[in-house]
């Protein structure tokens, strides 16, 4: 069957979600594999799942969690502040564990996902 990399960023319910995903993809007799942060991890692999960490990780900081999760401006300080900082960290932490998969299931905000590179190949 297939390889599946399953990516995702945020929190457990960015995570969740996946997770349901995966493990009917593992009933259906595919290997499936999560590049998340790395604070997933043994949740992932107590699921049996294969996992490989994708920066950013997750927040340390309750302050600094606060300041993302802000209803009015936490959007913009997370995408500034987190997210595309870690722009090439998270793509080439994704491209390593994509470059065997057959297909990549994204995360609305994992924007180092591409479709472009799959094409090419």
């Amino acid at each position: 069957m297939s390889r599946i990399v399953v990516t995702t960023i945020g929190s457990l319910g960015d995570l969740h979600p996946k997770i349901a995903i995966a493990l009917e993809l593992r009933q259906r007799g595919h290997s499936v594999i999560f590049a998340t942060h790395k604070g997933y991890q043994p949740k992932i692999e107590a699921l049996g799942f294969e996992f490989h960490e994708m920066r950013p990780d997750g927040p340390a900081d309750p302050a600094e969690l606060a300041r993302m999760t802000d209803s009015k401006t936490g959007s913009k300080y997370a995408l500034c502040n987190w997210l595309l900082p870690s722009l090439r960290d998270t793509y080439t932490d994704l491209l390593d564990t994509a470059k065997d998969a057959d297909f990549m299931l994204a995360g609305e905000i994992v924007y180092a996902a591409r479709s472009e590179r799959y094409a090419d190949s």
